[in-house]
């Protein structure tokens, strides 16, 4: 981690300083993939049954995926209309333009002290 992400977290959690949470949006976990992990001292095994089950699985999601993106593929081609010269590419065409707000620039979620009023002001 970089030197500047520790300062930014050291800022966030100073709650003297930081007395609300910005506000942000999770990134996607689609792009996510957990690919080892190790324990100290436990060995996994694997039958040759589950492997092949696990194969089997994975053989069937890479098709529901592969059918999904057919469709909609197919659903655009027949919704945005191209010019002859075009060709629909993945990621081409108009993107929305996403600005980016600076953390200590934006909203905030509302304090500990402005959430325990709401609640005490319901009850």
């Amino acid at each position: 981690m970089s030197c500047l992400n520790l300062k930014v977290i050291d800022m966030l959690l100073d709650t003297s300083r930081i007395l609300r949470k910005p506000q942000y949006t999770m990134a996607s976990e689609v792009p996510l993939v957990l690919q080892s992990c190790e324990f100290d001292n436990i060995k996994f095994m694997c039958s040759s049954d589950a492997g092949e089950a696990l194969r089997v699985h994975l053989v069937n999601e890479c098709q529901i995926y592969q059918l999904q993106a057919a469709i909609f593929h197919e659903a655009l081609l027949n919704c945005v209309p191209l010019s002859n010269d075009q060709s629909l590419l993945p990621f081409q065409g108009s993107k929305k333009k996403v600005s980016h707000v600076p953390l200590m620039s934006r909203p905030t979620e509302p304090s500990y002290e402005e959430r325990r009023a709401k609640l005490n002001t319901i009850a």
